[in-house]
Order: C-alpha cells, then structure tokens, then sequence
C-alpha cells in the first residue's frame, strides 16, 4: 500500500515603490513587475524491500544477527549487514525544498508502526530508520539514542530532507525489537516455509 500526501503554499509578496513628496508641482513615472512562480512538486517511489533469505533450519538469532536487535535491556547490536542495507524507495523534490517522510508498518503495542511479521505462530517486530538520502556524503542524523547510528527512526518519527532536484534514494535498515515481538526466543528455528511481508504506507509532506 502507497498512501502519498502532500501540502504545498505559495506566497506572494508584493513590493510598492512610493514617489518620494517633490517640493514642486509635477509627476513621475515608474514600471514593476507581477510575477507568478509556478514549482515542480515532490513525488516518492516505494519499493519491495528485501529483508534476506533464510531456510527453515536458521534461528531467529540468524535474523537478528543479519539485520541488526535492539533486545529485551534496549541493548542494541549492529547486524552484520550494516546500517544501510535497504534500499526503502526514492524521494524526488526540487533543490532546495523540504520535506518529511513517514514510513509506517503495521505494528501495534510498544513499536506501532513498525514492520510485523508474522512466520509460523511467531509474530516479530522490526524498527525501521532511514540512514543516507541518495549519495550524500553526510549520514542523516539520529533521532533515537536506542539506536544510534541507524538515522531517522520511522517507529513513531520521520524523516526529515532537502530536495535536490534529483531522486534520492532512501537507504537504511530494519531492526529486530523484542519488546515487540511477544515470545521470541532466539535460539527457535524459523521452521516455516513462508513468505513473510507487511504492507508500507508512505507519506511525503512537503
């Protein structure tokens, strides 16, 4: 599911050049200018995003060890993917404009809004954040001293950017969280053959 929405103000200011008061009788003559501006707006792209490949023999601790835990003492440990691992879609917005992205999943309980899975009977919720818009040399900055390094966290925030008149890529993670994930135990095997997903609703507003 994509759900976009957008604001959008245009502003006019209009500037009034006075004749300064002459000593003498007469008149003066001058010219201005009425201008309309007319921009390009925001658009996003959403994307499938790829969570890995695992066998029904792996354990959830091979999950979490791929995608990075926040666990049951908000301990958090950088999975062996990194931070930027997934690629959440693009935002296109002129140079200069900004915007605000959020994310959500359809978590419940203490992580609404994030990405449920559900494999088997266990259902486990992952914290999704957003760490570098499009090549850009500077990561984007924490929002969540749970997490750091990870970037804006979309669990309940957003993200926020500045258009560069080019598409900028959303690249970031998805954290295993046991306090929203009722059960898990690590050690268990996946033991189902399952495609598991969670629909994304994204909402640009600029």
């Amino acid at each position: 599911m994509l759900k976009y929405s957008a604001k959008c103000t245009a502003v006019a200011l209009a500037l009034v050049m006075l004749p300064g008061v002459a000593n003498a009788a007469g008149s003066s003559a001058g010219s201005g200018t009425a201008a309309l501006i007319v921009g390009d707006q925001c658009s996003l792209t959403g994307a499938t995003v790829d969570l890995g490949t695992f066998t029904t023999s792996q354990k959830w601790s091979d999950v979490s060890d791929s995608l990075g835990l926040l666990d049951s003492f908000n301990v958090y440990k950088v999975g062996s993917r990194g931070q930027e691992y997934l690629n959440f879609g693009t935002v296109t917005c002129p140079a200069t404009v900004n915007y605000t992205l959020n994310i959500k999943g359809s978590g419940v309980g203490f992580a609404t809004s994030a990405i449920k899975l559900v494999v088997g009977s266990q259902t486990v919720g992952l914290i999704h954040a957003i760490k570098r818009l499009g090549n850009s040399a500077k990561a984007v900055t924490d929002t969540n001293n749970l997490l750091p390094g990870v970037g804006a966290v979309l669990v309940g925030g957003s993200l926020s950017g500045t258009g560069t008149g080019t598409p900028q890529s959303l690249f970031g993670s998805a954290t295993v969280t046991m306090a929203n994930s009722p059960g898990l135990v690590l050690s268990t095997a996946l033991g189902t053959a399952t495609q598991a997903s969670d629909s994304l609703a994204y909402t640009l507003t600029f």
